[in-house]
């Protein structure tokens, strides 16, 4: 329609600026350009404007939109808070904290997943927010967690009730122990998933493995199986060898940390192959509710923007998918973009949430879905090792959480409401809040 030929002819023009081709060209260099630029080191080679031309005739078929309009436009944190308490997951948590219920003892016949995201470095976000539930006492109101990657460490030490693992971040691994762009070139990983597992949480903050798997909330961990293509739960750990194995297995980024792990016969990788945010796999699962935690901001752009972001993570995505063995991954990836109208799944579950709000029907993914996002323009590079940035990004994580979550732990008249409203926050989401100002002068 002339809309869509609008679009097209702006997204063209921009497309064709020499600046985009040429920050495009660099994701589509080999695998080392690419983090790089992640880590903020620029590259020193020269970019190939043909390579990026070539990604443009498989993206027209993203411009499909059958969802409302304006409902990808809207700023989370700009919703009143009394509108999200409304929503259908916090009030079935509310009524569990209410009533003290119990795992294994529910009478409500609902099943209430916690779903927490990843992303490299970006998790100390999620385990923010995690430690906000911890704290508030709300974890006994879950029945399931589904961690993927980094998201999956962060759930042990939730379960545990060990919140020193959110210092692991800042602490353990912001080194080149762990994260070295230079092994690249060499035999080792880039990523060193045994320096965090088996030693980290093993000796330096040790994770109580053993209180992992007898916890009456069991822990789903989320990975990508290569056999299959598609996403696998692991679960019903037997021992701690199995958890950690579990665990490097979400965490095993294609090329980044090593070859695919093998597990019950299938070659596993990173959860974020198949499933970013863990939500279809919790519906999939039996939960009738998701309380979602998000490392990163839900993307407010325009439809140029959509376009042109969608671009890179075609090119991104080929990077990452270039081993031989993510061949048949990479199609799947590319088919269910197709499917959904260009939409990506963290898209979709942010309309998921939108209709909850508007009147509490089931949504179309089978399940009421409630995500909670750090503030707008808080945003880390999964591959960030600055302490500082990681400290702030856990406290943003923190303070989201509670901005939402504390009203139902503690009531219209206690002390959280009151810190929330003159304290958390305007400094979680407030346009003249520290934390914005902070990270729009960090570049977080």
């Amino acid at each position: 329609d002339a809309t869509t030929e609008d679009m097209l002819s702006s997204t063209e023009e921009m497309l064709s600026s020499p600046t985009f081709l040429s920050n495009l060209a660099t994701f589509l260099k080999p695998p080392h350009v690419l983090l790089q630029v992640l880590a903020n080191d620029p590259p020193t080679t020269t970019p190939d404007v043909d390579e990026a031309l070539e990604l443009l005739p498989d993206f027209p078929c993203s411009l499909q939109d059958p969802f409302p309009k304006g409902a990808l436009q809207v700023d989370v944190h700009s919703l009143p808070l009394s509108l999200q308490l409304e929503h259908p997951t916090l009030q079935l948590l509310r009524n569990r904290m209410k009533r003290g219920s119990k795992p294994g003892k529910r009478r409500d016949g609902c099943k209430l997943g916690l779903v927490v995201e990843g992303g490299g470095m970006r998790g100390v976000v999620s385990g923010g927010m995690l430690m906000a539930v911890h704290d508030l006492g709300m974890r006994d109101a879950f029945d399931a967690v589904y961690g993927s990657s980094a998201g999956a460490i962060n759930a042990t030490y939730f379960l545990t009730g060990q919140p020193y693992g959110l210092d692991v971040y800042a602490d353990d691994i912001s080194n080149k122990t762990f994260l070295d762009f230079k092994r690249i070139i060499g035999p080792d990983p880039v990523m060193n998933l045994d320096f965090l597992i088996d030693y980290v949480m093993n000796e330096v903050k040790p994770m109580d493995f053993e209180k992992v798997i007898d916890s009456p909330i069991p822990l789903k961990v989320v990975a990508s199986s290569l056999d299959t293509l598609q996403p696998i739960l692991l679960q019903s750990f037997s021992t701690p060898q199995e958890l950690a194995e579990a665990l490097k297995a979400s965490a095993t980024v294609p090329e980044i940390a090593g070859s695919p792990r093998v597990i019950q016969g299938e070659r596993l990788v990173d959860a974020a192959v198949f499933e970013p945010i863990p939500y279809r796999a919790a519906i999939k699962d039996g939960c009738t509710h998701v309380l979602a935690l998000c490392s990163k901001p839900p993307s407010v752009q325009s439809p140029v923007q959509k376009v042109v972001r969608k671009v890179v993570d075609i090119a991104v995505n080929r990077i990452i998918n270039n081993p031989p063995y993510m061949k048949a991954a990479s199609q799947v990836w590319l088919e269910e973009m197709k499917t959904n109208g260009g939409l990506t799944q963290e898209e979709l579950m942010l309309i998921s949430m939108f209709q909850g709000l508007k009147g509490g029907s089931p949504s179309a993914a089978g399940g009421q879905i409630l995500p909670i996002y750090p503030p707008p323009r808080h945003f880390l590079s999964p591959t960030c090792t600055v302490p500082s940035k990681l400290r702030m990004g856990a406290e943003a994580g923190r303070l989201s959480a509670c901005r939402v979550l504390e009203p139902l732990a503690s009531g219209p008249t206690g002390l959280f409401p009151f810190l929330s409203s003159r304290v958390l926050e305007p400094l979680a989401s407030g346009p003249t809040g520290l934390l914005p100002f902070l990270s729009s002068r960090w570049n977080i």
